[in-house]
């Protein structure tokens, strides 16, 4: 932190202190000077200067620990923040709010305490001290200064509470405006009330844009921009909300949280863009009140998965049931000598004609049936001879394809076929097939390379060696 400068010289220091509200701003925390008597909000002058926000806040969490006796780590705020002069000379305090700290007995650490300057410690209610000091001055006296500020604060009807644990997600949670609890909401909704606003000042209507930014089986999320004419200027909150009315709403909660001066420019929550320019939800915080809806959602889908199973279970264990009646019946009835009827088919199974059904009674009523039958092999043909199955094959069929159908009909090796190439370029095949008495019987050269001749002489020999019938 830069230090800044007093008329006469001399560096302005900073303190930090803390000031400790109970719930719903009833009462505050006051420590007594050991020096002075007088009662001050609580504060430390750190050995050194620091312009970190998390030193800060450790400062005051420490004043907090050391002359109250209290841990407000869960209740302390890094904003809103009150500056006030003193209570030294050439010094300025800068207080951290502490919001709903539980009334518990205050207990200054003794020795440390009384180092840093706190003899004593007390809760006060707030609106008592504000009536005591309604009168008196303000310069130069801390306490009344801080009273206020803090006077001012706490009336305004919109303020934005910026936690220093858990960052800006909890504090989209603190901030929301949502439909179904319209009705305890104090005055009117934001919306109308950003638009009295405008009308009460003469400024242009805010104008509200509405759209989708996820949508899933169980539920459709909504953001909103508020467009300010005047300041040319548009507020998107980076958060997601259930309707277009609460993304709306919220919208205009924020731009009149701007309008306050409660905004800073520079908030994570909000996108702040000229108009016109694309709106962005970076994060998408998700609202306390959306959170418990989703968590509403997902417990009731999965009670109704619930009973889904446990009526399958009943369905189940209801056929079961009767599957083991069936069962106890046949058995009685194998037992007493008689032929038990059939089985009901099982839960899901197919129902059997009443030809299977008659087979399964056949097979039933065989005393000691034996295994099954193997089927009967089929009996294979016998082989023709050379003459039946030249007799069977036509005389124009390619002669290749007729030596293969002779040798399967005649269960013969199929013929083997030799190509020689001569000097002449011509090829000479020979054929053998030595189950029908062709043995290497060369044909004639031929230019094209094929069998086709050769064959056609062979089968002509055949079918002379094997005339039909």
């Amino acid at each position: 932190m830069t230090a800044a400068r007093e008329e006469g010289g001399g560096a302005v220091r900073t303190r930090y202190g803390l000031i400790a509200l109970t719930a719903g701003n009833s009462k505050v925390a006051l420590v007594r000077v050991s020096d002075t008597g007088a009662w001050q909000f609580p504060s430390v002058l750190p050995a050194r200067e620091t312009e970190r926000l998390e030193e800060q806040l450790e400062a005051a969490l420490s004043v907090g620990q050391q002359q109250l006796g209290l841990d407000v780590t869960k209740h302390l705020c890094s904003q809103p923040v009150i500056h006030a002069l003193g209570p030294e000379p050439r010094v300025s305090t800068k207080f951290f709010l502490a919001f709903n700290v539980p009334e518990a007995a205050l207990a200054p650490a003794g020795g440390a305490a009384e180092v840093q300057g706190a003899q004593a410690a007390s809760w006060e209610a707030l609106q008592g001290l504000l009536d005591e000091t309604a009168d008196q001055p303000v310069a130069g006296n801390q306490l009344v200064a801080v009273l206020r500020q803090l006077q001012g604060m706490v009336k305004r009807q919109y303020e934005m509470v910026m936690p220093a644990d858990d960052g800006y997600q909890r504090v989209a949670a603190l901030l929301s405006w949502h439909e179904s609890g319209a009705a305890a909401w104090r005055g009117p909704a934001p919306k109308a009330f950003l638009e009295q606003h405008c009308r009460d000042h003469k400024l242009p209507a805010p104008c509200f844009n509405v759209f989708e930014h996820d949508r899933t089986p169980a539920r459709t999320h909504f953001c909103a921009t508020c467009l300010l004419p005047h300041a040319g200027l548009q507020l998107t909150p980076d958060a997601v909300y259930p309707s277009p009315l609460d993304a709306m709403e919220n919208a205009a909660l924020l731009a009149l949280l701007y309008l306050d001066g409660s905004l800073a420019p520079g908030c994570s929550l909000v996108h702040f863009a000229p108009a016109g320019d694309m709106a962005q939800v970076p994060h998408a915080f998700v609202t306390e009140h959306e959170l418990r809806l989703d968590a509403a959602v997902v417990a009731g889908e999965a009670e109704r998965q619930k009973r889904e199973i446990e009526k399958q279970v009943q369905r189940e264990q209801a056929a079961l049931q009767r599957r083991m009646d069936e069962l106890k019946r046949q058995q009685e009835a194998l037992a007493s000598g008689g032929i038990p009827g059939p089985l009901s088919p099982r839960p899901g199974a197919q129902p059997q004609s009443q030809q299977q059904q008659q087979q399964q009674q056949q097979q039933q009523q065989q005393a000691g049936g034996g295994e099954r039958q193997p089927k009967r092999p089929k009996l294979e043909k016998a082989p023709l001879s050379i003459g039946q199955a030249l007799a069977q094959i036509p005389a124009a069929k390619n002669p290749l394809m007729a030596i293969k159908e002779l040798c399967d009909k005649c269960r013969f090796p199929l013929a083997q076929y030799e190509e020689v190439k001569g000097r002449d370029g011509r090829t000479t095949v020979t054929v053998s097939l030595p189950e029908a008495g062709v043995q290497r019987t060369v044909g004639p050269p031929h230019e094209d390379k094929k069998q086709a001749r050769m064959v056609a002489v062979v089968l002509e020999a055949l079918r002379k060696q094997h005339p039909v019938g």
